[in-house]
């Protein structure tokens, strides 16, 4: 049977196996450091974080609403530069949705141009005889 929770500490080549990898000392150390930084900061960073939404939330809406925030406002209106559609644009499958809908407009764009050409031609063969 493997034994999966292998833990071995060679202190001559300042090596560690553990969990079947190979770690060098700096890289546990690093990796320490950083959990414990994260550990430590993520309470402060989330009341910081908390402190900003609510100020957007007590936020006055102005009667212009361009500059304002989605949460102030409280409906996602539109920006600058995004395209207006059928209110599909937000959620799962927005994208793609996008994508069929040019698609379909494209294939449209297509048959018409084709049936604009195959009319012409009955009109040239029948201008020519």
């Amino acid at each position: 049977m493997v034994n999966h929770l292998e833990f071995d500490l060679d202190l001559t080549g300042r090596t560690m196996t553990l969990l079947g990898r190979e770690y060098s000392l700096s890289t546990l150390l690093r990796t320490i450091v950083f959990l414990g930084a994260y550990l430590l900061l993520r309470p402060y960073l989330l009341q910081l974080t908390a402190k900003f939404q609510a100020s957007d939330h007590d936020r006055e809406v102005a009667d212009d609403a361009d500059g304002d925030s989605m949460a102030a406002t409280g409906k996602t209106a539109l920006r600058l530069g995004e395209i207006e559609s059928d209110g599909e644009e937000s959620g799962w499958g927005a994208k793609a949705r996008r994508r069929v809908r040019e698609e379909r407009r494209r294939l449209e764009e297509e048959v018409e141009r084709a049936e604009e050409e195959e009319e012409d031609a009955q009109l040239n063969a029948l201008l020519e005889d």
